[in-house]
């Protein structure tokens, strides 16, 4: 049942590639904005001066979508995740460290993995324990009921480490049994009003293991979906209730337009002028018009936006 389909792999050639679009002064800008938010130590900060995983990983999928990760800067950002072996305690906290690995080793950095035994072996015990009787995976180990998000970033696990989930079919019934009448995913069961980030963590899992049930009036109502979610602002809103809208949930909702064949039927110009809107002039990018910082995790998002867009002769 399960397909031959690696969603980051795929994710992060597109991106790179459409990146490439964007013109050189501008990539530039941001990358040396990245690079400033590493810390001695090997990591990268978010809004807080100390080095984290989280924000260390997506500094480091925007470098490696900007084509500007040597080996300097793997070097130590190896040296970062080998002190972090064995501080993880979330899902959140392993797909951090594993995906960061997996870049750094891609960049000519150290195998962070190397002296440490059996981490493939480890993640897919921590993995199995997050598994709830619904079929998805839960936030914490032994959980009653699964999280949409939380369930798409352990497929992304079980493909970093190579490893197949086991019941993939069961996995399929639970992304299923969050599908709503509004044609996009909730996050959690009582949700009635779907979101763009929970649909775009259903479409992923889906498009993995059951792609056949992205077409026909699931596709149609999904775009509908999206498309209903464009804001005042011109961006994409995470949710109906929230009338700001954010990178984070326009990057997602213009990939998952991408994934459904339908980028061309959004007003691209107008959502290139959101996300320039959210730049900052000494590189970086704020989380929207409401947020007076900035961090690499935004930008990744607003960078990875803008690679969608630029193949489609998007300006900046």
């Amino acid at each position: 049942m399960i397909a031959s389909f690696n969603y980051l792999e795929n994710l992060t050639n597109l991106l790179h590639h459409g990146a490439m679009n964007i013109p050189s002064h501008v990539r530039e800008k941001h990358v040396r904005y990245i690079l400033s938010c590493q810390n001695p130590d090997g990591g990268f900060i978010g809004r807080d001066p100390e080095s984290d995983l989280y924000y260390t990983g997506f500094a480091l999928r925007s470098l490696l979508v900007l084509n500007a990760l040597d080996n300097a800067t793997c070097e130590k950002v190896g040296v970062f995740l080998s002190l972090r072996l064995n501080s993880q305690t979330s899902l959140v906290d392993f797909f951090s460290l594993v995906y960061s690995a997996v870049i750094v080793s891609m960049g000519g950095g150290p195998d962070v993995f190397a002296s440490s035994g059996d981490w493939t072996n480890t993640i897919g015990t921590f993995l199995a324990s997050l598994r709830c009787p619904d079929g998805g995976f839960g936030k914490v180990p032994s959980g009653k009921e699964s999280s949409t998000y939380m369930s798409f970033l352990a497929l992304l696990c079980h493909q970093l480490i190579g490893k197949k989930i086991e019941s993939p079919e069961k996995l399929v019934g639970f992304v299923l049994s969050r599908h709503r009448e509004d044609g996009g995913f909730v996050e959690y069961g009582p949700m009635r009003k779907s979101g763009t980030n929970p649909t775009a963590a259903g479409m992923g899992i889906l498009r993995a293991i059951s792609p056949s049930l992205l077409r026909d009036e699931m596709k149609v109502n999904l775009v509908k979906f999206y498309k209903g979610m464009i804001g005042d602002e011109n961006g994409f809103k995470a949710n109906h209730r929230i009338p700001f809208c954010d990178v984070l949930s326009t990057f997602t909702s213009l990939w998952s337009l991408r994934e459904l064949d339908s980028l061309d039927e959004i007003p691209g110009d107008k959502i290139h002028r959101y996300i320039m809107s959210t730049e900052n002039p000494q590189g970086g990018f704020h989380g929207g018009s409401w947020d007076a910082g900035k961090d690499v995790e935004y930008s990744f998002y607003a960078l990875g936006a803008l690679a969608l867009l630029a193949p489609r002769g998007q300006g900046v």
